[in-house]
């Protein structure tokens, strides 16, 4: 029977509970390595089945060699090696479509097939290649999702992220889908967040999200008194003020359990005592009226030639990034979420109003094939393409 913690292999973190899913952000390809080979040679050594899903900068090849190096007898039994490498964007990307359902439920699968094989359990790392794309979104969905459906399994999940594709954000959004997020830089381990210095405070709603990027100085204070912040309650325009601990000035210190439970942490006394404050100002930093009409008139006239994320940021005239993001602010919907909605709608009026083959409209509309059409129709109208043709004769 597998026992209740397995090792994770990470000095930083020591035992984990089954049904961990924490991340990593890392500076360098010897970061990466340097951390997830590690975490697979603990499930190997613990009888459990891992699953490298790889993507840049890493290659399957440069995967297998350092496991290789660091996993005595690795090659021993090449029929049940103990260790699957997969592509990441083929295990990630249906076509050019995310589903969060098909990939969390493609890890219980692999889940069920090791406790079957006689594994003790599942130990998985995947690799974060959708940052700055039209995925983001659809992938900060499949986290939130997995997070809820590993919960109390026989399965581990490491998620890798690049730190210097990382915007600031995206480390607030990544943090919060995951149970601690660790940082790897130059060989050194950092600790950015753990939900064992969470509180009832911040289960109730309160976010460090407000205090992280109005005023980012926060982080960088080094006095041992608390700093008096403003943290905005989930769900609301409403905030309040709150006293905030920074981290300890002596590295040596700051690496303790007792100040790593206060670091940025609002006193929960109080939070509860204070008085509220009027509703802080909402940055707004979306794509200028010119760039969005553009991007809407490119989208409408270039559909059945699928335009990606790096054309239609050309047409704004911005960056990916900063297109990924002010398109999202204008609109309220990812790229990729707006391009899906508008060939679904291309499809639904050339149905309603030619006799062409599904097919014919599914390639004229933008998809990769009928199938790709029939998925997202049905996901945002609840009826297949030849249900709803048929409905209109």
């Amino acid at each position: 029977m597998a026992a209740a913690i397995s090792k994770s292999g990470i000095d930083v973190l020591g035992d984990l509970p089954w049904g961990e899913h924490f991340c990593l952000f890392y500076e360098t390809k010897e970061d990466l390595l340097g951390a997830v080979v590690p975490y697979f040679k603990a499930g190997f050594d613990s009888n459990e089945f891992c699953v490298w899903a790889v993507s840049e900068p890493l290659t399957e090849a440069e995967a297998l060699t350092a496991l290789r190096r660091a996993i005595p007898g690795f090659d021993r039994d090449r029929a049940d090696p103990g260790i699957e490498i997969i592509p990441g964007r083929d295990w990630y990307l249906q076509g050019d479509i995310v589903d969060p359902k098909v990939i969390t439920d493609g890890w219980h699968e692999k889940l069920s097939r090791a406790l079957v094989a006689g594994y003790d359990g599942l130990r998985v790392s995947g690799n974060a290649f959708w940052l700055g794309t039209e995925y983001w979104q659809d992938f900060h969905d499949y986290e939130e999702e997995l997070r809820e459906s590993v919960a109390g399994q026989l399965m581990i999940l490491l998620c890798t992220y690049p730190l210097a594709e990382s915007h600031p954000s995206d480390i607030l959004d990544v943090a919060r889908a995951h149970k601690h997020t660790l940082a790897r830089r130059k060989g050194v381990w950092e600790i950015i967040w753990s939900a064992a210095a969470d509180d009832r405070g911040l289960q109730s709603g309160l976010s460090l999200r407000t205090i992280f990027e109005r005023d980012r100085a926060s982080f960088r204070h080094k006095s041992t008194t608390d700093a008096a912040k403003r943290l905005a309650i989930a769900g609301s325009d409403e905030s309040r003020a709150a006293p905030v601990t920074p981290p300890d000035p002596t590295p040596a210190a700051w690496r303790t359990a007792a100040n790593l439970a206060l670091h940025a942490r609002p006193r929960l006394g109080a939070i509860g005592t204070v008085e509220k404050l009027a509703p802080a100002p909402q940055p707004h930093a979306g794509l200028s009226p010119g760039a969005l009409r553009r991007v809407c008139e490119f989208v409408d006239a270039h559909l059945s030639e699928r335009p990606d994320l790096a054309t239609l940021a050309a047409v704004a005239g911005v960056s990916k990034h900063h297109f990924a993001r002010g398109f999202k602010q204008s609109v309220g919907v990812t790229p990729h979420h707006y391009l899906v909605q508008k060939r679904v709608e291309r499809a639904l009026d050339m149905l309603a109003h030619t006799d062409l083959s599904l097919s014919e409209i599914a390639h004229a509309a933008g998809f990769s094939d009928q199938s790709h059409l029939a998925r997202h129709f049905r996901q945002m109208l609840g009826v297949t393409p030849g249900q709803f043709r048929w409905s209109q004769r």
